[in-house]
């Protein structure tokens, strides 16, 4: 019998399969395209020091993923307060140095967004359009698209952070690590 943790990895290992391709036709700057979560095709910037993050709880995870919060610059302000409260400001106190500037409530400033001056941000579909209408690349992230499943979401998020990032065995290791841990709970 398939476990769940099981089922991820497959998953995991589909996207990564599917979801990168390295395009000579993409304009200087750019190295190679991803499939965003929502279907959108993304050139995802050579470099990526100024990061924004307008979806929760993803800061945490791109903060494990990366290993530091040194170039987060941006995120939405629920998900400041969650990790500048959590024990996540004492392992990475430069989260505590991103702007929430750019959002009043749901509604984007992208004016506000532009003065981060991001390299790419990560976002849901809500804002997608205006972002990359402002000439920001922008990577639609989900937290819906597989259910109420905690655990297939973070792996997926983990993958797409492997993509963009160009860093899929760092990715492949946390959701291995993650799946390993599932194991030993549900032995218990």
């Amino acid at each position: 019998e398939a476990t769940s943790t099981e089922n991820i990895s497959s998953e995991s290992t589909t996207l990564e399969d599917h979801s990168i391709s390295e395009n000579s036709d993409l304009p200087d700057g750019f190295t190679h395209t991803i499939i965003d979560h929502a279907g959108n095709e993304v050139a995802i910037p050579e470099v990526m020091d100024r990061i924004v993050i307008i979806s929760t709880p993803l800061p945490s995870a791109y903060a494990m993923f990366a290993g530091s919060a040194e170039k987060l610059v941006g995120m939405i302000p629920s998900s400041y307060a969650a990790a500048s409260n959590s024990v996540l400001a004492e392992i990475m106190p430069e989260i505590t140095n991103a702007s929430t500037a750019f959002m009043n409530g749901s509604d984007l400033n992208i004016e506000e967004l532009l003065n981060l001056d991001p390299d790419i941000v990560f976002c849901t579909e809500t804002h997608y359009e205006m972002i990359t209408e402002a000439g920001i690349p922008a990577v639609v992230v989900s937290s819906s698209n597989w259910g109420s499943n905690a655990i297939d979401t973070y792996a997926a998020w983990v993958t797409l952070f492997g993509q963009v990032f160009q860093d899929e065995d760092r990715a492949t290791d946390i959701v291995e690590y993650g799946n390993q841990v599932y194991d030993m709970i549900q032995e218990r």
